[in-house]
């Protein structure tokens, strides 16, 4: 038997959002398959039972109240102080690290962590095989998550980014120094290795400043058995939905997120030739104004627990996801995990998942009367790929499969070194 690898996870949360939720997803897998897992994070949250230990790299405090003053008014001394708490996150990441002793270090997300940058990553490059695993594009632009329509990454990011008040955000004098940076700490780890869990974002990192670098495509997974089939019926009445007529579904941590496309849902739906629909929605947010008089709303605010979601996912046609950039998102998963396709625009990764005639149905990006029409055919043949979708899930998606891949990345990476 293979020896057990020392693994460490370092993110800035290790819950809360999709990328820490996908990252302990993960940690799981790797420890179900005898790994020893340490998550090095920024933002400890309460997670009640877990497989992995953990440890918190310190948020490194301003020393005097004046000097936070000043570094809110004057740049040059808020790039100053910047620069030395992120020192400090360095110097405290390593020196957990070096007390761990790990064979590989798989970065995650990093912007959620206001001492940490991508600076870390040459830290951990320099020391141990580092993969740094990427959730959307921030590594390899100026500031953002998702460039959209901008291609300025590819060249470089400056002053004139169209999205710098956006999250993660940035101040517009600082994006172009922010890029310099991603470049000189890529071309200062060649041996760093990027994972991307959709192939859209791996081709956008090989086109930016990833492009001297491996770039590996592994897909994110899920544990496939907590998202136990159910009968759209059973999880209709569990919910209180009529049992005949049309029900779509819709989860995300905010309603209000504007890349989530809500908005352009709703201008689906009223497109929609079906005479009533009901909509479910998980996820924060309040129901918006102005529906059209077909369409019922039922608001469940979050659901926590994953049997309930899958109860959820269950109860729907069709899960829609009208996001206008993504990459390879957990709820997509998740609705294929319990047996519901799911219609989304042609966009990011969602094609890697989303599979016309087999796991759902993609629509031009922002065609709201094809997505309102897609609705309509998502009810009267939706039933025929449930079948289909949890088996795409179990076979493609388990965690085991990606937990695997990722063991198989490692152990290449370390076969000049001894393990053990």
């Amino acid at each position: 038997m293979p020896a057990s690898l020392r693994i460490a996870i370092v993110s800035d949360f290790e819950i809360t959002g999709g990328a820490a939720i996908a990252t302990s997803r993960l940690a799981r897998g790797l420890t179900e398959r005898g790994h020893r897992v340490l998550r090095c994070v920024a933002n400890p949250e309460p997670t009640g039972a877990r497989s992995w230990s953990r440890a918190v790299v310190p948020s490194v405090s301003p020393r005097f109240p004046a000097l936070e003053l000043a570094s809110r008014r004057l740049p040059v001394v808020a790039s100053l102080e910047c620069k030395r708490r992120v020192r400090g996150a360095g110097r405290s990441l390593l020196a957990i690290l070096e007390r761990f002793r790990p064979d590989v270090v798989n970065l995650h997300n990093l912007h959620g962590a206001s001492s940490w940058d991508p600076s870390l990553a040459s830290l951990c490059a320099r020391r141990w095989p580092t993969v740094w695993t990427l959730h959307d594009m921030w590594s390899f632009t100026g500031r953002c998550a998702y460039a959209c329509d901008c291609e300025r990454y590819l060249a470089g990011c400056d002053a004139d980014c169209p999205t710098a008040h956006e999250y993660p955000s940035l101040p517009s004098r600082r994006i172009a120094p922010a890029y310099r940076e991603r470049r000189r700490v890529l071309a200062s780890a060649p041996g760093l290795v990027a994972v991307a869990p959709s192939r859209w974002l791996a081709s956008c990192a090989r086109n930016g400043l990833w492009q001297k670098h491996r770039v590996e495509v592994i897909p994110n997974g899920l544990p496939v058995d907590a998202f136990a089939q159910t009968s759209p019926q059973e999880a209709r009445a569990r919910l209180g939905l009529p049992p005949e007529e049309p029900v779509f579904v819709v989860v995300c941590q905010s309603c209000e997120d504007r890349r989530k496309g809500l908005d352009l849902f709703l201008s689906a739906l009223s497109h929609c030739p079906l005479p009533r629909v009901h909509v479910l929605v998980a996820g924060r947010g309040s129901p918006p104004r102005d529906l059209p008089p077909a369409v019922v709303w039922h608001s469940l605010g979050t659901v926590a627990r994953l049997e309930r979601l899958a109860e959820v996912y269950s109860a729907g046609d069709c899960y829609v996801h009208p996001a206008r950039a993504d990459n390879f998102p957990n709820v997509v998963l998740e609705a294929l995990a319990s047996g519901t396709p799911v219609a989304a625009f042609r966009v990011g990764g969602l094609p890697d998942a989303v599979r016309p005639g087999n796991t759902g149905w993609l629509v031009e990006p922002f065609d709201v009367v094809a997505l309102g029409a897609t609705l309509a055919r998502a009810f009267h043949e939706g039933v025929d790929l449930r079948t289909r979708c949890r088996q795409v899930a179990a076979e493609e998606y388990a965690l085991d499969v990606q937990a695997a891949r990722y063991e198989a990345l490692f152990r290449e990476l370390l076969s000049p070194v001894r393990v053990g």
